[in-house]
Protein backbone atom coordinates (compact mmCIF):
# COMPACT_ATOMS: atom_id res chain seq x y z
CA UNK A 1 0.00 0.00 0.00
CA UNK A 2 1.03 3.50 -0.63
CA UNK A 3 0.84 6.56 1.08
CA UNK A 4 -0.19 9.62 -1.12
CA UNK A 5 0.45 13.18 0.10
CA UNK A 6 0.26 16.58 -2.43
CA UNK A 7 2.83 18.83 -2.92
CA UNK A 8 2.75 22.55 -3.66
CA UNK A 9 5.22 24.05 -5.55
CA UNK A 10 3.46 27.40 -6.68
CA UNK A 11 1.01 28.80 -8.36
CA UNK A 12 -0.33 30.37 -11.27
CA UNK A 13 -2.69 33.81 -11.52
CA UNK A 14 -5.00 33.17 -14.07
CA UNK A 15 -8.00 35.51 -15.28
CA UNK A 16 -11.31 33.77 -14.63
CA UNK A 17 -12.69 33.78 -18.63
CA UNK A 18 -9.41 31.92 -19.34
CA UNK A 19 -11.20 29.08 -17.67
CA UNK A 20 -14.67 29.13 -17.08
CA UNK A 21 -17.51 31.64 -18.08
CA UNK A 22 -19.44 33.70 -15.61
CA UNK A 23 -16.25 33.43 -13.24
CA UNK A 24 -15.21 36.49 -11.69
CA UNK A 25 -11.98 37.53 -9.68
CA UNK A 26 -8.65 35.87 -10.60
CA UNK A 27 -8.25 32.23 -10.33
CA UNK A 28 -5.56 31.36 -8.53
CA UNK A 29 -3.98 28.14 -9.94
CA UNK A 30 -1.38 25.86 -7.57
CA UNK A 31 1.88 24.03 -9.33
CA UNK A 32 0.78 20.39 -8.03
CA UNK A 33 2.98 17.41 -7.81
CA UNK A 34 2.23 14.05 -5.50
CA UNK A 35 4.45 12.23 -3.32
CA UNK A 36 4.06 8.05 -2.62
CA UNK A 37 5.75 6.45 -0.31
CA UNK A 38 5.22 2.63 0.84
CA UNK A 39 8.45 2.49 3.53
CA UNK A 40 10.75 1.57 0.85
CA UNK A 41 10.87 3.82 -1.80
CA UNK A 42 10.07 7.40 -2.26
CA UNK A 43 8.30 8.09 -5.72
CA UNK A 44 7.50 11.84 -6.94
CA UNK A 45 4.96 12.28 -9.26
CA UNK A 46 5.54 15.75 -11.57
CA UNK A 47 7.92 18.29 -10.56
CA UNK A 48 6.22 21.76 -11.07
CA UNK A 49 7.66 24.78 -13.32
CA UNK A 50 11.19 25.93 -13.52
CA UNK A 51 12.30 29.40 -12.63
CA UNK A 52 14.20 29.66 -15.47
CA UNK A 53 10.64 29.36 -17.66
CA UNK A 54 9.42 32.37 -16.47
CA UNK A 55 9.84 35.83 -18.21
CA UNK A 56 9.42 38.78 -16.08
CA UNK A 57 8.00 36.96 -12.87
CA UNK A 58 4.97 35.47 -16.05
CA UNK A 59 4.46 31.97 -17.21
CA UNK A 60 2.48 30.17 -19.49
CA UNK A 61 0.33 32.58 -20.71
CA UNK A 62 2.06 35.73 -19.66
CA UNK A 63 0.21 34.81 -16.49
CA UNK A 64 1.74 36.14 -13.17
CA UNK A 65 3.14 32.88 -11.22
CA UNK A 66 5.58 32.11 -8.92
CA UNK A 67 7.59 28.71 -8.69
CA UNK A 68 10.65 27.09 -9.28
CA UNK A 69 13.03 24.23 -8.13
CA UNK A 70 13.24 26.05 -4.55
CA UNK A 71 9.56 25.11 -4.17
CA UNK A 72 10.29 21.65 -4.70
CA UNK A 73 12.87 21.48 -2.03
CA UNK A 74 10.77 23.40 0.38
CA UNK A 75 7.48 20.69 -0.49
CA UNK A 76 9.83 17.97 0.15
CA UNK A 77 11.49 19.52 2.96
CA UNK A 78 8.01 19.36 4.53
CA UNK A 79 7.80 15.32 4.62
CA UNK A 80 11.72 15.03 5.86
CA UNK A 81 13.26 14.81 2.42
CA UNK A 82 15.54 15.87 -0.35
CA UNK A 83 15.85 15.17 -3.89
CA UNK A 84 18.34 12.97 -3.61
CA UNK A 85 16.05 10.77 -1.34
CA UNK A 86 13.57 10.29 -4.31
CA UNK A 87 13.62 6.51 -6.41
CA UNK A 88 11.45 7.34 -9.40
CA UNK A 89 10.04 9.98 -10.98
CA UNK A 90 6.67 9.93 -13.01
CA UNK A 91 5.14 12.22 -15.62
CA UNK A 92 1.62 12.59 -16.08
CA UNK A 93 3.19 14.64 -18.96
CA UNK A 94 5.94 17.07 -19.91
CA UNK A 95 4.40 20.23 -19.95
CA UNK A 96 6.39 23.28 -18.40
CA UNK A 97 4.54 22.89 -15.49
CA UNK A 98 4.76 19.38 -14.89
CA UNK A 99 8.50 18.22 -15.87
CA UNK A 100 10.53 21.94 -15.15
CA UNK A 101 12.54 20.89 -12.46
CA UNK A 102 13.67 17.04 -13.73
CA UNK A 103 17.08 18.28 -13.22
CA UNK A 104 17.23 18.10 -9.70
CA UNK A 105 16.67 14.54 -9.04
CA UNK A 106 19.91 13.12 -11.11
CA UNK A 107 20.20 9.87 -9.14
CA UNK A 108 16.24 9.07 -9.75
CA UNK A 109 14.74 6.83 -12.83
CA UNK A 110 12.82 9.10 -14.42
CA UNK A 111 9.53 7.54 -16.64
CA UNK A 112 6.98 8.83 -19.42
CA UNK A 113 5.53 7.92 -22.65
CA UNK A 114 7.53 7.41 -25.75
CA UNK A 115 4.89 9.30 -27.53
CA UNK A 116 5.06 12.68 -25.02
CA UNK A 117 9.01 12.62 -25.76
CA UNK A 118 8.02 13.01 -29.17
CA UNK A 119 5.54 15.66 -28.54
CA UNK A 120 8.09 17.51 -26.81
CA UNK A 121 11.00 17.31 -28.75
CA UNK A 122 8.52 17.95 -31.75
CA UNK A 123 5.47 20.23 -30.69
CA UNK A 124 3.13 21.52 -32.83
CA UNK A 125 2.83 25.07 -33.96
CA UNK A 126 0.39 26.12 -31.51
CA UNK A 127 1.96 24.32 -28.78
CA UNK A 128 4.99 26.05 -29.72
CA UNK A 129 3.34 29.69 -29.38
CA UNK A 130 2.14 28.61 -26.08
CA UNK A 131 4.99 27.38 -25.26
CA UNK A 132 3.65 24.57 -23.45
CA UNK A 133 6.52 22.81 -23.53
CA UNK A 134 9.82 24.41 -21.60
CA UNK A 135 12.56 23.16 -24.10
CA UNK A 136 15.02 23.56 -21.89
CA UNK A 137 14.04 20.33 -20.22
CA UNK A 138 15.28 18.27 -23.37
CA UNK A 139 19.19 18.71 -22.75
CA UNK A 140 18.40 18.21 -18.88
CA UNK A 141 16.42 14.72 -19.64
CA UNK A 142 18.90 13.80 -22.28
CA UNK A 143 21.07 13.51 -18.99
CA UNK A 144 18.90 11.38 -17.17
CA UNK A 145 17.83 7.86 -16.51
CA UNK A 146 14.75 8.17 -18.51
CA UNK A 147 12.09 5.26 -19.62
CA UNK A 148 10.34 5.76 -22.39
CA UNK A 149 7.40 3.57 -22.65
CA UNK A 150 4.91 2.61 -24.17
CA UNK A 151 0.97 2.48 -23.27
CA UNK A 152 -0.50 0.99 -20.03
CA UNK A 153 2.16 -0.62 -17.18
CA UNK A 154 2.14 -1.60 -13.82
CA UNK A 155 5.51 0.28 -12.55
CA UNK A 156 5.62 -1.36 -9.35
CA UNK A 157 3.67 -3.46 -7.22
CA UNK A 158 0.39 -0.99 -6.52
CA UNK A 159 1.12 1.55 -9.38
CA UNK A 160 -0.04 1.19 -12.66
CA UNK A 161 -0.04 3.95 -15.38
CA UNK A 162 -2.40 4.48 -18.33
CA UNK A 163 -1.58 6.45 -21.26
CA UNK A 164 -4.75 8.86 -21.80
CA UNK A 165 -3.40 10.69 -24.58
CA UNK A 166 -5.53 14.13 -25.37
CA UNK A 167 -4.17 16.68 -23.35
CA UNK A 168 -0.76 16.14 -24.92
CA UNK A 169 0.55 12.68 -27.29
CA UNK A 170 1.22 11.28 -24.23
CA UNK A 171 -0.14 12.26 -21.48
CA UNK A 172 -0.99 9.31 -18.42
CA UNK A 173 -3.23 8.93 -15.46
CA UNK A 174 -1.94 6.92 -12.32
CA UNK A 175 -3.87 4.73 -10.40
CA UNK A 176 -2.41 4.44 -6.81
CA UNK A 177 -3.15 1.65 -3.91
CA UNK A 178 -3.73 3.03 -0.90
CA UNK A 179 -5.14 2.41 2.79
CA UNK A 180 -7.93 4.44 1.77
CA UNK A 181 -8.65 2.46 -1.63
CA UNK A 182 -7.14 3.46 -4.84
CA UNK A 183 -6.62 6.54 -5.78
CA UNK A 184 -6.40 7.91 -9.49
CA UNK A 185 -3.87 11.07 -10.56
CA UNK A 186 -5.43 12.23 -13.48
CA UNK A 187 -2.64 15.02 -14.50
CA UNK A 188 -4.34 17.05 -16.67
CA UNK A 189 -7.09 15.07 -18.39
CA UNK A 190 -9.17 17.63 -16.29
CA UNK A 191 -7.82 20.82 -15.39
CA UNK A 192 -10.68 21.63 -12.54
CA UNK A 193 -13.09 20.26 -10.21
CA UNK A 194 -15.42 22.58 -11.90
CA UNK A 195 -14.95 19.89 -15.48
CA UNK A 196 -16.03 17.30 -13.64
CA UNK A 197 -19.32 18.92 -12.92
CA UNK A 198 -19.90 20.32 -16.31
CA UNK A 199 -19.48 16.94 -17.23
CA UNK A 200 -21.75 15.16 -15.20
CA UNK A 201 -24.41 18.21 -16.10
CA UNK A 202 -23.70 17.46 -19.53
CA UNK A 203 -24.20 13.82 -19.11
CA UNK A 204 -27.62 14.83 -17.05
CA UNK A 205 -28.89 16.53 -20.07
CA UNK A 206 -28.25 13.67 -22.06
CA UNK A 207 -29.88 11.09 -19.66
CA UNK A 208 -33.25 13.04 -19.96
CA UNK A 209 -33.15 13.60 -23.68
CA UNK A 210 -32.85 9.78 -24.05
CA UNK A 211 -35.70 9.51 -21.82
CA UNK A 212 -37.60 11.73 -23.34
CA UNK A 213 -36.84 10.78 -27.02
CA UNK A 214 -36.35 6.85 -26.38
CA UNK A 215 -38.68 6.17 -23.11
CA UNK A 216 -35.46 4.74 -21.65
CA UNK A 217 -35.13 5.26 -18.10
CA UNK A 218 -31.28 5.98 -17.46
CA UNK A 219 -29.96 8.08 -13.96
CA UNK A 220 -26.18 8.96 -13.65
CA UNK A 221 -24.48 8.24 -10.84
CA UNK A 222 -20.99 10.36 -10.13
Amino acid sequence: MWNLEILYYGKMDVPPEYLFEGVSGTVETPYCGFLLQNGEQNILVDNGVSEDYFIDGRAFGGFKAEGGSSFVVDALKKHGLSPEDIDLVIYTHLHNDHAGNCDIFPDAKHIFQKDEWVNLVHPLPTQKVRRDYDQGIIPKLENLNTYHIDGDMEIVNGLTVYKTPGHTLGHQILSVETGEGKRVLIGDLCNDYLHFFLIWMSLQICMEELSKSKGIHCTVKV
